[in-house]
């Protein structure tokens, strides 16, 4: 995910939002990434045991690790939606998997120690879940509308 981003380095310039293509969050989720501010990541509070990204906030929901491994239910799911902001180029992006490939999250991580990223808890539906398609039609465009608007004024 990491490598795919740098690839588009060129092209993407100021705040954008990242997600990934096999998960789909509900508009609602997307708006409050959105409202979370210029660094983001979406979690959401797992109600089951799971493998994957487990997100580590501190009392001010600030982030402070993703660990990767096997995870108790209630534990923090990163959802792989992200608010991020073009300085993240700025920083290599780590390689994981013997150097196969780069990590986002990882190269998130890297980077907390000048840049603070908030955490963001999803309301809706499990992570990986699918939504209804008439939740995302309208609502999508609205959210970023909505962002360059307050960014504009």
């Amino acid at each position: 995910t990491g490598h795919a981003l740098y690839l588009c380095k060129e092209y993407v310039h100021g705040t954008f939002l990242v997600m990934m293509a096999d998960d789909i969050h509900s508009a609602r989720d997307i708006r409050a990434a959105i409202a979370g501010g210029n660094n983001v990541v979406l979690v959401k509070k797992s109600t089951k045991g799971f493998s994957g990204g487990k997100v580590v906030v501190d009392s001010d929901n600030t982030l402070v690790s993703i660990e990767e491994g096997t995870h108790e239910a209630g534990s923090l799911v990163n959802t792989a939606l992200y608010v991020l902001t073009d300085d993240i180029f700025n920083y290599p992006p780590v390689a994981i998997k013997e150097g196969k490939e780069f990590g986002l999250p990882q190269t998130i991580v890297a980077r907390m120690g000048t840049v603070k990223t908030v955490v963001v808890e999803a309301a809706d539906g499990e992570h990986g879940g699918l939504v209804a398609a008439d939740d995302h039609e309208n609502d999508s465009h609205s959210a970023i509308a909505g962002r360059e608007q307050r960014q504009a004024g």
